[in-house]
C-alpha cells in the first residue's frame, strides 16, 4: 500500500488499525530490508550436533582439574560453609545485613580454624594425586 502512495492515515483506515502501529511497522521495516538482524539460525543436523557434544565434553572435563576440584580448594571444602553456618543463623531482610554478617563471620573466625585449613590441604593434595596416578 505504502508503494502505491498511500499515506501511513490511509493505510491505518483500510485495514482499521490504529496509525502508530502503521508507524512502526514502516519504521521497522522487514527481514529483507535489514540483513543481519535477528538472531541466526543454525541447523540441527548430525553433524552440527557432534560438534556440540564434543565441544561439551571437552569443558567438562575442565571441572576436574585441581583449580576446579572442591576437595582442593580451602575456600570450598571448609571456609564457605562455616562462613554460611555463621553468617546465616537468622534470614537477612537486606544484601547489606547479609555482607556485614558474613563480614562479622570472617572476622570472627578462628585462627587455629584456619591453621588447621591450610595444614590439611596437602593431605587432600596426595590423595587427589594418588586417585589421578599423577606424579
Amino acid at each position: 500500500m505504502r508503494s502505491y502512495g498511500d499515506s501511513m492515515g490511509e493505510i491505518a483506515k483500510n485495514l482499521r488499525i490504529p496509525k502508530t502501529t502503521v508507524q512502526k511497522a514502516i519504521s521497522r521495516g522487514t527481514v529483507e530490508d535489514r540483513l543481519g538482524r535477528g538472531r541466526e539460525r543454525t541447523a540441527r543436523t548430525p553433524e552440527n550436533i557432534r560438534k556440540i557434544k564434543a565441544k561439551i565434553q571437552r569443558n567438562s572435563s575442565r571441572r576436574e582439574w585441581p583449580p576446579y576440584s572442591q576437595n582442593l580448594n580451602p575456600l570450598d571444602y571448609a571456609i564457605w560453609g562455616y562462613l554460611e553456618a555463621k553468617a546465616c543463623k537468622k534470614p537477612h531482610e537486606s544484601i547489606k545485613s547479609l555482607k556485614k554478617a558474613i563480614k562479622k563471620a570472617w572476622n570472627e573466625m578462628p585462627d587455629d580454624m584456619v591453621k588447621r585449613v591450610v595444614d590439611s590441604w596437602p593431605g587432600r593434595l596426595q590423595v587427589y594425586r594418588c586417585r589421578r596416578r599423577i606424579y
